[in-house]
Protein backbone atom coordinates (compact mmCIF):
# COMPACT_ATOMS: atom_id res chain seq x y z
CA UNK A 1 0.00 0.00 0.00
CA UNK A 2 1.41 3.40 -0.95
CA UNK A 3 1.09 6.35 1.40
CA UNK A 4 1.99 9.26 -0.87
CA UNK A 5 2.73 12.49 1.07
CA UNK A 6 1.83 10.84 4.37
CA UNK A 7 4.55 10.83 7.03
CA UNK A 8 4.50 9.08 10.39
CA UNK A 9 6.79 8.67 13.39
CA UNK A 10 6.47 6.33 16.34
CA UNK A 11 6.54 7.85 19.82
CA UNK A 12 6.74 6.09 23.21
CA UNK A 13 2.98 5.75 23.59
CA UNK A 14 1.63 7.26 20.39
CA UNK A 15 1.96 7.56 16.65
CA UNK A 16 2.50 10.96 15.06
CA UNK A 17 1.07 11.35 11.56
CA UNK A 18 1.37 14.19 9.07
CA UNK A 19 -1.48 14.13 6.55
CA UNK A 20 -1.23 17.08 4.18
CA UNK A 21 -4.39 18.33 2.52
CA UNK A 22 -7.61 16.37 3.19
CA UNK A 23 -6.99 13.80 5.95
CA UNK A 24 -10.40 12.18 5.41
CA UNK A 25 -9.34 10.96 1.96
CA UNK A 26 -5.99 9.50 3.09
CA UNK A 27 -5.30 5.75 3.25
CA UNK A 28 -3.40 6.06 6.53
CA UNK A 29 -6.53 6.83 8.57
CA UNK A 30 -8.06 5.73 11.88
CA UNK A 31 -9.78 2.66 10.42
CA UNK A 32 -6.55 1.42 8.82
CA UNK A 33 -4.53 2.01 12.01
CA UNK A 34 -7.12 0.34 14.26
CA UNK A 35 -7.15 -2.79 12.09
CA UNK A 36 -3.36 -3.01 11.74
CA UNK A 37 -2.45 -2.13 15.34
CA UNK A 38 -5.41 -3.72 17.11
CA UNK A 39 -6.14 -0.60 19.14
CA UNK A 40 -8.43 2.42 19.20
CA UNK A 41 -7.17 5.37 17.15
CA UNK A 42 -8.10 9.04 17.17
CA UNK A 43 -6.77 12.03 15.25
CA UNK A 44 -6.62 15.73 16.02
CA UNK A 45 -5.61 18.72 13.92
CA UNK A 46 -2.49 20.50 15.12
CA UNK A 47 -4.53 23.66 15.82
CA UNK A 48 -6.74 21.69 18.23
CA UNK A 49 -3.71 20.23 20.01
CA UNK A 50 -2.27 23.73 20.46
CA UNK A 51 -5.59 24.97 21.90
CA UNK A 52 -5.69 22.07 24.37
CA UNK A 53 -2.13 22.78 25.49
CA UNK A 54 -2.96 26.46 25.99
CA UNK A 55 -5.94 25.54 28.18
CA UNK A 56 -3.71 23.44 30.42
CA UNK A 57 -1.32 26.35 31.09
Amino acid sequence: MSFTDEIFAIGEACLYIYLPKNAKKKKLNNNFLEKKLGTVATTRKLTIIKKLINRMD
